[in-house]
């Protein structure tokens, strides 16, 4: 849905920008580039960490802080959830060796890194190589001539 509407608004963007002739014509497109991620860089010094990675690093006391931050108080005991999630960690040490880059290849993982791949490279096969491209075609193809309207006229 990001891409549909990412691809709206540079449509938007580049139809309006079309027929200008100064810095302008860039700048634009390049500042409304950022218009979203400005926002979530600002928001995320205001994140808490995980209390999952906290506890993977050993930082019990600064886990306990952020599940008191992220979680309700009359829920359960904040104390209890950490605990709970370092015996979790514990476990989950005790049971697995540290993986692989050839762990992609085998067993169930091999079936998720292959999905991963093809739903990459469909992105690539639906055309959006070309598609993102269009303007550097348009121009070879018209030798610097102006567009036509008209995709039949010939020359």
């Amino acid at each position: 849905m990001c891409w549909a509407f990412g691809s709206i608004i540079v449509g938007a963007v580049t139809y309006v920008l079309n027929q200008r002739n100064d810095q302008w014509a860039y700048r634009i497109p390049l500042a409304v580039q950022w218009a979203f991620p400005t926002p979530l860089l600002i928001l995320m010094w205001f994140a808490p960490e995980s209390p999952w990675w906290l506890i993977r690093k050993g930082r019990k006391a600064e886990a306990l802080k952020s599940v008191e931050r992220l979680g309700r108080a009359s829920m359960q005991n904040s104390a209890e959830i950490v605990a709970m999630m370092s015996r979790t960690v514990e476990i989950e040490a005790a049971l697995t060796k540290r993986p692989t880059y050839m762990d992609l290849l085998r067993g169930t993982d091999l079936r998720r890194t292959l999905i991963t791949c093809f739903i990459y490279a469909g992105q690539n096969f639906a055309g959006n190589l070309i598609a993102n491209q269009a303007v550097f075609f348009f121009v070879r193809e018209c030798d610097g001539r102006p567009v036509s309207s008209d995709i039949s006229a010939s020359s």
